[in-house]
């Protein structure tokens, strides 16, 4: 590429690092700068602001660039505005042409991601971003590969926005099936039917009583069990397992409570989420370290094994090496369901079923595994948590710090759940995926277009930074390319001018400490 040479981000531009001020200083009423966390705020150009803070700890100026450096690594937004940076983000100044290194970083999102490091959470450092290496042209040549870009990707970005739109329509579609689902519209007509046969369904309390009783049932065998295991490991010298947990009583509802919640249909009733689960664990510790995508082990699911949908998807998964008795508590099976309960903010909640499984499979320790009793249909139970109101429930319950979330079994345990009986519950599956199998095939097929203008996308930046979009361009304009227009010059320019500013600053903090 005639007249390109190589530098780094480091070189080129200012990086500033967020820093997440006190919680306190946080606010919805617009006191002081707007406050970005993470990802969980942009769009496709701006970052959209939920918050405020009125003590910022580190400011990105208006036309900085703002990345995400913890996971998910390497998204791009502009700042349009003078704002407060945490953690999760980074700021970069480049004021000769930002669109250049804005289209530079989107070429680059998936290598960055590579360069991420962290055990729980993928994040990248400041020396990271510093080090990148790139190749300039000149300024000139800078201004018009954007611009070529743009023309290009303007037409595809219609189509996208084409394709989006009609994704959130059958994502509006999918919420009203729920939402009608929920409140017992779409079994009406099974229970009326029901009823003039001379079958009324059983009520949700007689549901409910047989539930408990069951969780006895199941109490006395692990104590049974536990008690066999004390027996061996004495006549093997080892040491006793831990005695099973008795299980807590759960009252129903109070009188009060269910007066504040909305009016069910006959024979519906409410209850606690952990009124109806048999079992709930946090999945298994590994680190990046001991993953591998070679096969070697068994399956690691992790969110991004958790479709948009909310099924299982297995084609990027990890393997781990895990021990036999890891092995059996840690395994998956079909019906268990999948819990996010820490991420960043848009996807804790994230909520998959276990469809089928064909070999030990085990989880990652961000995922929450719920099992439930054989009087409740958990797929029935996934339907409801990804149902617009109980979603609604958890946005108010998501404890944000910077921009990692969580949400624990203190929270969603207490979660109030419809329930109704066995029968009823596997027509309500029934009918919810007759209407949704439809809208699946959708938007499995807009997700394909959505990818492939993704690609489209990457070829075309790879295109502009390898110099292909603008060749024709530079041979008939040598005289933009060269001399004092030339790349080397305007590298010279830049690192002067951040001496310039750096001997400023030195200055003024040196006269700031020699008045103390």
């Amino acid at each position: 590429m005639t007249g390109w040479i190589q530098t780094s981000l480091g070189e080129l531009c200012v990086i500033t690092m967020g820093q997440s001020p006190p919680s306190n200083t946080y606010n919805t009423e617009k006191n002081g700068l707007p406050f970005f966390q993470g990802k969980a705020e942009f769009s496709d150009l701006y970052p959209v602001p939920h918050k405020w803070c009125s003590k910022p700890q580190k400011i990105a100026n208006e036309n900085d660039i703002l990345i995400s450096v913890r996971a998910p690594v390497g998204d791009v937004n502009f700042a349009n505005q003078h704002c407060c940076i945490g953690r999760g983000l980074a700021a970069i100044k480049y004021n000769r042409c930002p669109k250049f290194i804005f289209y530079f970083l989107k070429h680059s999102k998936n290598e960055l991601d590579k360069l991420s490091t962290g055990t729980t959470f993928k994040a990248i450092s400041k020396q990271t971003i510093l080090n990148y290496s790139l190749f300039i042209p000149s300024l000139n040549e800078q201004n018009e590969i954007v611009s070529k870009i743009e023309e290009l990707l303007s037409e595809l970005d219609n189509g996208v926005e084409s394709l989006k739109k009609a994704r959130e329509q059958l994502k509006t579609y999918r919420q009203a099936v729920l939402k009608h689902a929920f409140e017992g519209k779409l079994t009406r007509e099974w229970r009326e039917q029901q009823i003039q046969a001379g079958n009324p369904p059983e009520s949700a309390e007689k549901l409910l009583a047989r539930i408990k009783k069951e969780r006895k049932t199941q109490y006395q065998k692990q104590v049974e069990s536990w008690q066999r295991a004390c027996e061996q490991a004495k006549k093997d010298g080892s040491k006793k397992p831990a005695k099973p947990k008795k299980p807590k009583d759960l009252p129903p509802l109070t009188v009060k409570a269910l007066a504040e919640l909305p009016e069910l249909p006959e024979g519906w009733g409410w209850v606690t989420l952990e009124m109806i689960l048999s079992d709930t664990l946090i999945g298994i510790v590994k680190n990046l370290s001991e993953q591998n995508e070679m096969g070697i082990g068994v399956p690691y699911v992790k969110m991004n094994n958790i479709s948009k949908f909310g099924t299982m998807d297995y084609s990027s998964l990890a393997y781990v090496t895990i021990h036999e008795d890891e092995k059996n508590k840690y395994s998956l099976k079909a019906n268990d369901i999948l819990f996010n309960t820490r991420n960043s903010y848009e996807l804790v909640g994230k909520t998959g079923i276990i469809k089928k499984v064909t070999s030990y499979t085990v989880f990652n320790n961000n995922l929450m595994r719920m099992r439930f009793f054989v009087q409740v249909n958990p797929i029935m139970i996934w339907y409801q948590i990804n149902s617009p109101q109980f979603q609604k429930e958890l946005e108010r319950k998501k404890k944000a710090t910077t921009n990692i979330c969580a949400l624990y079994g203190k929270d969603i345990f207490p979660m109030k759940i419809k329930l109704t009986n066995l029968l009823e519950q596997n027509e309500l599956v029934s009918e919810i995926e007759t209407r949704l199998s439809v809208c699946d095939k959708l938007e499995q097929t807009i997700e394909d277009s959505l990818k492939k203008a993704e690609a489209l996308r990457q070829s075309i930046l790879k295109k502009a930074f390898e110099g292909e979009l603008t060749k024709e361009w530079r041979e008939a304009h040598p005289e933009l390319i060269s001399g004092e227009n030339s790349a080397e010059n305007l590298l010279a320019r830049i690192q002067a001018e951040k001496a310039r500013l750096a001997g400023e600053e030195k200055k003024r903090r040196s006269g700031k400490a020699g008045k103390k």
